[in-house]
């Protein structure tokens, strides 16, 4: 799967996809993405009539960039935040790596004063160095920042929040809370606030306060295909953070076929008039089909005869980690075999003999009618087995195939592989089922472990001593979709996976 860079996208307006326009009484539509290109973490406000809208630069200079626009419509670049060296000196000469730098930028508003929060990372583990930035005027010098140690909680994706009393707080990923002296950058121990829902890595908090509720605000997931945005509240600042009547995660295009993927890390922010808008950051698909060259070698190895896998030949194949007990894998196919033993498909790799393959091909000696693909289900361990499943008297018979192909856990000792039509899910057919046995070390003593992928072969195009798969051999694949159902943490205890 390919992807573009980051894209910063509008959530609508009180849950509706018709926002209000702060500009005009009549409803307006809007586009997404707001801020097309690099615009990850965004941190926005709304002041006088204008938002304003921060993001991440890394270690880009001058960077933490700021936009303007006064109908959420029409933006501009105004300043940025870090553009002189002085700020921080020398700081880029100690860092490691090109994700490193300041990013998840807080951007706020209070008594006359724009704040901007963040950390500059030195490194990912060690030389995390807080900031606080400040002006009175967002168009003009940003001061040099009040800084302090982050390192020793890994206090990331700060957020920086003035509660009734006055007092300030920081509320890092995590998820933690400290206090902070704006003023000298002195901050108290961190405390953990709340654990989120139970999805990987909790970062990227905000809190707001209304009607006498602090409501905190987190990105969960990661920040790829499991991002999402969940949300939890309290009477008291410090918590104890509940999530009774949340319907989480609040946003998320996970495991959807949604042109906008990977949305999470939002921030909330209020109009003049009360209004609550939302953004968040997203990646757009630009490479969703896939195109593999078939290899002449299959995945045992082999081409059309006994010549193993040998140099440079390789395989055509692309996969991932299995790293649930419990997993749905698929993945559409679009294939016009154009000879006999031309084939693709999906896979559960462990070795060159051990293997599962569900795929299409087209096999001389044993198709129904000459020149119609079938259906395939193989089983490689140290031998190979293949059986050939009836082709669905509803199903196209000839020409381009466009299926897709499932590898699911039937249970922990178990695969199942389903196949459908795209055009008609319904479709739905068992290919077979296949023992985990056939993909573990007890057979070889293998130090590697399963993936789950995708590969196109021509089998040595039928023994005809060519270098390479005949022309126009391709096979196209999309919609790549791996969900994570439950770990198996013990003998027959099972954790769903959030």
């Amino acid at each position: 799967m390919m992807w573009t860079s980051f894209a910063l996208v509008l959530l609508a307006n009180c849950g509706v996809s018709q926002a209000w326009d702060v500009t005009s009484p009549e409803n307006s539509t809007y586009y997404n993405p707001i801020l097309p290109g690099w615009h990850s973490d965004p941190s926005c406000i709304h002041v006088k009539g204008t938002f304003y809208c921060a993001t991440s630069s890394f270690t880009a200079f001058p960077g933490l960039p700021i936009y303007a626009s006064k109908d959420l419509i029409n933006w501009k670049q105004i300043n940025n935040i870090w553009n002189r060296m002085e700020q921080l000196p020398a700081i880029n000469r100690k860092t490691h790596d090109q994700q490193d730098g300041f990013f998840a930028p807080n951007l706020r508003y209070h008594d006359g004063e724009f704040f901007m929060t963040c950390v500059y990372a030195q490194d990912r583990l060690i030389g995390i160095l807080g900031t606080v930035f400040r002006t009175k005027d967002i168009f003009g010098e940003w001061s040099v920042p009040v800084t302090w140690d982050a390192t020793p909680s890994l206090a990331i994706d700060p957020d920086l929040f003035w509660d009734d009393d006055g007092m300030v707080y920081l509320t890092s990923a995590g998820i933690i809370q400290q206090t902070i002296n704006i003023n000298t950058g002195a901050v108290s121990n961190a405390t953990s606030i709340w654990n989120g829902t139970g999805a990987a890595f909790p970062e990227g908090p905000h809190i707001y306060k209304k009607d006498g509720w602090c409501y905190l605000l987190i990105a969960e997931g990661g920040t790829q295909l499991g991002h999402r945005i969940s949300i939890a509240r309290s009477k008291n600042i410090s918590g104890p953070y509940e999530t009774t009547g949340a319907r989480n995660p609040l946003l998320t295009n996970s495991n959807t076929t949604e042109y906008f993927q990977t949305v999470g890390h939002a921030d909330l922010f209020q109009d003049d008039v009360g209004s609550w808008w939302g953004v968040a950051l997203s990646t757009r698909s630009f490479g969703d089909t896939l195109q593999v060259v078939p290899s002449l070698a299959n995945l045992t190895g082999q081409q059309g005869g006994s010549d193993l896998l040998a140099g440079v030949d390789g395989v055509s194949f692309v996969g991932r980690r299995q790293s649930h007990t419990l997993f749905d894998f698929s993945a559409d196919l679009n294939f016009a075999p154009q000879s006999f033993e031309g084939e693709a498909g999906i896979t559960v790799f462990y070795t060159q003999m051990q293997h599962i393959d569900l795929g299409v091909g087209l096999v001389n000696d044993t198709a129904p009618h000459e020149g119609s693909w079938q259906l395939l289900l193989r089983s490689t361990n140290q031998t190979s087995t293949v059986s050939f499943t009836p082709i669905p008297a509803d199903w196209p018979r000839d020409g381009v195939c466009r299926i897709r192909l499932r590898v699911q856990s039937a249970n922990d000792t178990t695969y199942r592989f389903p196949a459908s039509l795209v055009s008609n899910p319904s479709s739905l057919v068992i290919m077979g089922y296949a023992s985990t046995e056939v993909v573990t070390a007890e057979l070889t003593n293998s130090g590697s472990g399963s993936l789950l992928g995708i590969y196109s072969t021509c089998n040595g195009a039928n023994g005809d001593n060519l270098t390479q798969c005949p022309n126009g051999e391709y096979a196209y694949f999309s919609r790549w979709r791996y969900s994570g159902l439950a770990q198996e943490i013990a003998d027959g205890e099972f954790v769903i996976s959030m």
